[in-house]
């Protein structure tokens, strides 16, 4: 009986799914994952006035490019960006140079974009550099995070629809709302491992 038991706690240490449940080793497994492309829908919610814009996300290690198309003054905007500086380019006009994304605030994009913390949010983790609140479903996957951006607006995201990419599970949908602004992310495709923005 001790011998069937032993084999039985060695299956469990092994199952790769069990481990899965671990939301330290998940978060781990997603922390070191750099490089992805991810398309989808974001509507924003401010006050009176509600849009979509698609967005199409391309991430290699430090390197990244974000397309926004929509209406809300966007037209088809662009954000890119290493380490060496961020640059934001809309149809028709001058391309805005910065040192960071925490520069472009409000006054460039018509709608409060956290995207220098969302490089974490949109994987279902929480950013490093600050404290956060967090709540796990049952799969141990984050469900609830409070945590405030790098402007030290404290935003609420709330995850479903986790879809498995590359054995990794990855959110589907999320909602995040702070102050009048309510965003929900429609994740229509991962991919992982992406070539270099």
């Amino acid at each position: 009986m001790l011998s069937g038991l032993s084999l039985l706690l060695v299956a469990c240490q092994s199952n790769p799914a069990l481990q899965s449940r671990n939301w330290e080793n998940h978060r781990f497994l997603v922390e070191n994952q750099s490089s992805w492309i991810l398309k989808g829908r974001l509507n924003i919610r401010q006050q009176n006035s509600s849009d979509t814009v698609a967005i199409n996300w391309q991430q290699f290690e430090d390197s990244f490019e974000i397309n926004l198309n929509g209406t809300l003054g966007l037209g088809a905007t662009t954000i890119s960006g290493n380490p060496q500086g961020v640059r934001l380019q809309r149809a028709n006009e001058e391309t805005i140079m910065a040192d960071s994304l925490r520069d472009f605030t409000r006054d460039y994009l018509a709608f409060e974009f956290p995207a220098e913390v969302l490089y974490y949010w949109i994987r279902g983790i929480p950013a490093p550099e600050t404290t956060a609140d967090i709540e796990l479903n049952e799969q141990e996957l984050l469900q609830v995070l409070r945590q405030a951006d790098s402007l030290g607006r404290l935003w609420q995201l709330e995850y479903d629809r986790y879809q498995s990419v590359e054995g990794l599970s990855l959110p589907g949908r999320i909602r995040m709302s702070q102050a009048d602004y309510q965003l929900t992310l429609l994740i229509q495709d991962w991919q992982l491992g992406a070539e270099d923005a």
